[in-house]
């Protein structure tokens, strides 16, 4: 080390020289590095659908569901799956493990898929299997207007898209809420049955009739001449005139108009809708790996001028235009980066003279562009825990160069030659700075190891830091020194010995601490006693809401109809209509949204689903404490309005969020008594105090027909039960027989017939694939009323129901779960079914646990840090009493702050315990000193203090004051964790000042 650090003093212009390459390096780094709102949070998912047309949900479930469950349940890396049984359909949402790349597991998924198909009923469709489950879409445009139709407004929206795929670094435009057109062919139960004319002889006909066949060719002696027969459908009127049978009169032919009424037709499916009109969307993607925000700067070009050219009774709205919210985002972090720097230059500038202050604060704007260039080589984006990450590192930042400096100026303030003092300071300082570098990594790496959500939102923490770290020390033993050389200059013995007020302070009370040792430890720790005691009482909330101006509301309908589901969800649009606090509202019927937000989940289509995003009114936000109460206020009103309907209104969530605060999961395999243990917990929480919109998601029955068939009658008559069921099957579904080309586009030609009644179902004719028998389905079949639950769901293969409730401002799920577990579930008859904790509680302990066993490992990596440092059992414990000290500040500062316990204060809790200790390594390295010197051990105490006070107190306000921007910004994520860090920092450096003093003359013998 000596030898490096005089050949850079002896080759200091190149050093200076090399500083500047680094700085220009590093300003190139942050201009290309990628930048996004949010980290990246998706998670490995599939969802595989599969249609089993006119099967009832029980039979979806036994013929598909399971056996679809049983080939997906032996995959590796699964962490959970639920599944929807319903109506001619089966849909299974696999969840993977938040480690995973879809990449690596997609082809395992769909092998295992493939070979169960063969085993599925033979009116399956082939399972569908859609791994694009959450994407981070950059943008979505609506386009909308009362004057326009569907097509006329996909035309539009097809000359956008095309114009914005000229943008360089957009990816992919896809346009969602196209309408759907078919030829429906309608067929007359009474002039079937006149004809003797079944759905299926209609749908084979039509199936042959429509085919393109070459006719071959014909030979000359000057060629070959190929004969073409177009034998496809031209116009409505060849569908019209097809031939379906020969009249009773055998001089004419029954031709398919005699029998149906044939016409184009929208497909009754999902659609969106743009403050309350019909609207087609159009959803944008960017190249990955490239800087989204200047992406966004050539796509705001193009779409300002494509504004002005659509005509103005269409309305062009942007849903989500992402590259201006991160720019925003970005730049108020940069500016809150900026303001720690100001303030941490200040502090330094106000502790030491201000040569040294310059030369110090020469470390902080380097260490930064040092982890630009990192983040850059391994691909780290700027999002706002990368750029939280560097705002809590500032601080700690400038405390080696602190340390090295004190050290170098109180050695020219001896006498020492000038290289001498130099390196004299980098040999005493380079083993315990080296030491409490290393302190502070170990304690944010722990954050490595914290699984899930958490782990994959926080990871890239630990790398920004030990990055900026790095770069720290290397500046302070490297860079620091030669920079020392040209500007430190020896201060005067006056101004080396002045004692200011604080220092004064420090002095009396650790003299009061050595005079009552005992009395000050019990005193220390029985503080730490008084504020976990009063940190008990503070809310507890898994991840906080998105401080983003958005909401949204998940509808889900009690009966499996689009078109009730379409009342229900206008009766939500015409609320929000009139709510001052709703500028716009973006409507999905039938599905969800294009994913608006990195981690709000997909919404699986059905009949019965709908989804509204909301974008709030800034100015009316501000009425409300925050955008939670805001949505509480739109679930009060959804709540007063709509009926036969769950209508959830949710906040944006940096992680994938849970069904509710509190979510139990039911699971049984007996529907009854699954239904009847979830009723018992729901009348259970409504009388616990705290609980709001308590629910659960079970479905209410509903009346179906069933079909029952005479197995004597259909061999009677040459019937085969396929032949019922599947004419059954297209007579009331409808089945594709062919496809017709018109306007460039192919539309399937789907036959149905006109059934409107339980009679007219029994004069539905059915024909033989076996023979040329015809009955009537009354012949050979009775058909009952019956009840039936529309929706099967199941968790990992079993069935289940969720209990969920929201909890109320100024109550704790903790609480509440615990109250329902001593008092209520010890009375209910659970019996075979299971109940399982699965909302903010749970996660909560996953993540205790998680970080406690992170923190112990920890602990013991920096004892063994500390034991090779000091080869002494007693000292590292003295140091590593600054851990719990630290915590009274952390609690104190939860409870003053009124802040809720959550991911992030608790990762700051486990990241200060590497800081805290550095005060401790310092004090311990100068006492050991000062006893080799032959002081006493009083006397080493105090002197120990006195000569570290500066950089103890210095570095400790550095730190305190870089995140003081990040509190006053107020942002829900990273402002709890800047403030456990403060307030642990603070309490803990005016504690370690007098405790470990006191501790040190307790454990080491004096000589």
């Amino acid at each position: 080390m000596e030898k490096i650090v005089k050949l850079l003093i002896k080759k200091r212009s190149q050093v200076i020289f090399f500083l500047f390459l680094i700085a220009f390096y590093g300003a190139y780094s942050y201009y290309v590095i990628p930048k996004q709102e949010n980290p990246n949070t998706a998670v490995a998912a599939a969802v595989i659908t599969t249609v089993y047309p006119g099967a009832s949900p029980e039979e979806v479930e036994s013929a598909v569901t399971e056996r679809l469950e049983d080939a997906v349940a032996g995959l590796e890396h699964v962490d959970y799956y639920t599944s929807m049984s319903l109506e001619s359909a089966s849909a299974i949402i696999l969840m993977y493990d938040m480690d995973v790349q879809m990449e690596e597991v997609e082809s395992d998924l769909r092998r295992a898929i493939e070979d169960v198909q063969p085993n599925l009923p033979q009116m399956c469709q082939e399972s569908s299997i859609n791994t694009s489950v959450v994407t981070d879409n950059q943008f979505i445009i609506s386009l909308s207007g009362a004057d326009y139709t569907s097509q006329e407004l996909q035309e539009y929206a097809k000359i956008i898209k095309d114009e914005l795929m000229e943008v360089d670094g957009v990816s992919s435009i896809t346009i969602d809420g196209q309408r759907t057109r078919q030829v429906a062919v309608e067929l007359s139960i009474e002039q079937m049955k006149l004809y003797g004319i079944s759905i299926e002889n209609v749908l084979s006909l039509l199936q042959a009739q429509n085919l393109n066949i070459p006719s071959g060719s014909i030979s000359y002696e000057s060629g070959t001449i190929n004969v073409n027969t177009p034998a496809v459908f031209e116009s409505l009127r060849d569908i019209e005139n097809t031939v379906v049978s020969g009249a009773s009169d055998s001089l004419s032919f029954v031709k398919l108009k005699d029998i149906a009424d044939i016409y184009i037709e929208d497909v009754d499916e999902f659609f969106y809708k743009q403050d309350g009109e019909n609207a087609i969307l159009l959803t944008g993607n960017f190249t990955e790996g490239k800087n989204a925000v200047n992406i966004g700067k050539d796509v705001r070009a193009v779409i300002d001028r494509l504004k002005e050219e659509v005509p103005e009774d269409i309305n062009f709205h942007e849903v989500v235009y992402s590259p201006e919210d991160i720019d925003a985002s970005i730049t108020d972090f940069i500016v809150n980066l900026l303001e720690s720097i100001l303030l941490i230059v200040i502090v330094v500038m106000i502790g030491v003279r201000l040569r040294n202050a310059m030369v110090i604060s020469v470390a902080l704007p380097m260490s930064i562009v040092i982890t630009f260039i990192v983040m850059n080589l391994l691909h780290i984006e700027f999002q706002f825990i990368s750029i939280a990450a560097l705002i809590v590192s500032l601080g700690i930042l400038v405390d080696n160069a602190i340390v090295i400096s004190e050290e170098i100026q109180q050695n020219l303030n001896k006498g020492k030659e000038r290289v001498s003092a130099i390196v004299d300071a980098v040999k005493s300082t380079a083993i315990p700075v080296l030491t409490s570098t290393l302190t502070t990594m170990v304690t944010f790496s722990v954050i490595y190891i914290v699984p899930g959500a958490i782990g994959k939102v926080a990871n890239t923490i630990p790398t920004v830091v030990i990055a900026a770290l790095t770069a720290s020390y290397c500046l302070a033993m490297f860079v620091i020194p030669v920079l020392a050389y040209y500007f430190f200059q020896p201060e005067s013995a006056k101004k080396a010995g002045r004692e200011g007020i604080v220092r004064k302070g420090f002095t009396r009370l650790l003299a009061l601490g050595l005079r009552h040792r005992i009395l000050t430890i019990v005193a220390a720790f029985g503080t730490l006693g008084i504020a976990l005691f009063l940190v008990l009482n503070l809310g507890m909330q898994f991840f906080p809401a998105a401080s983003k101006p958005i909401i949204y509301l998940n509808l889900k309908g009690e009966t499996m109809s689009l078109a009730k589901t379409a009342e229900l969800t206008a009766i939500a649009e015409d609320i929000l209509k009139e709510e001052p606090l709703v500028d716009h509202y973006t409507t999905a019927v039938g599905k969800g949204l294009p994913s608006f937000f990195l981690t709000v989940p997909t919404v699986t289509a059905a009949d019965n689903v709908s989804q509204i995003m909301m974008q709030l009114n800034e100015e009316e936000l501000k009425k409300y404490s925050d955008i939670s109460d805001a949505a509480r206020h739109i679930q009060a009103l959804m709540d007063g309005a709509i009926a036969g309907a769950d209508a959830e209104v949710k906040c944006l969530e940096y992680s994938i969020p849970t069904d509710a605060r509190i979510v139990l999961n039911v699971t049984g395999i007996d529907m009854d008594k699954i239904n009847g243990a979830a009723g018992s917990l729901m009348a259970a929480l409504e009388q616990i105090p705290g609980t709001e919109n308590v629910r659960c998601t079970a479905s209410q029955p509903q009346y179906q027909y069933r079909v029952k068939l005479d197995g004597e009658m259909l061999s009677g008559y040459g019937l085969l039960k396929y032949d019922v069921v599947k004419q059954l099957n297209t007579s009331l579904m409808g089945a594709a027989a062919s496809t017709y080309s018109a306007g460039g586009a192919d539309m399937d030609i789907v036959v149905r017939s006109n059934v409107s009644s339980l009679e007219e179902l029994y004069q539905l004719p059915i024909s033989s694939s076996i023979s040329e028998t015809q009955v009537l389905l009354g012949q050979v079949a009775e058909v009952e009323l019956e009840s039936a639950i529309p929706v099967i769901d199941h968790y990992n293969g079993r069935r289940c129901v969720k209990v969920l409730s929201d909890v109320s401002p100024g109550y704790s799920a903790f609480t509440i779960e615990n109250t329902l577990n001593r008092d209520y579930i010890p009375d209910m008859d659970l019996e075979e079914t299971g109940i399982a904790s699965m909302g903010e509680v749970k996660s909560m302990m996953d993540l205790v646990s998680d970080l406690g066993l992170g923190a112990l490992a920890a602990v013991v990596v920096i004892y063994v840090i500390l034991l090779l440092q000091f080869s002494n059992f007693k000292k590292p414990f003295i140091i590593l009493s600054t851990i719990p000290l630290s915590l009274i500040g952390c609690c104190l500062g939860l409870f003053m702050l009124n802040m809720d316990i959550q991911v992030m204060a608790l990762l700051g809790v486990v990241s200060l315990f590497g800081i805290v200790v550095n005060n401790g390594i310092l004090l311990i390295e100068a006492m050991d000193e000062l006893r080799r010197q032959g002081a006493s051990l009083m006397d080493a105490c105090r002197q120990a203090v006195a000569a570290r006070f500066r950089p103890i107190m210095m570095s400790s306000t550095t730190t305190c004051i870089g995140l003081v921007p990040l509190i006053l910004a107020g942002d829900p994520m990273t402002a709890p964790m800047a403030s456990v860090l403060l307030f642990g920092l603070l309490f803990s450096t005016v504690l370690t000042m007098v405790v470990v003093p006191v501790l040190y003359s307790l454990a080491v013998k004096d000589r």
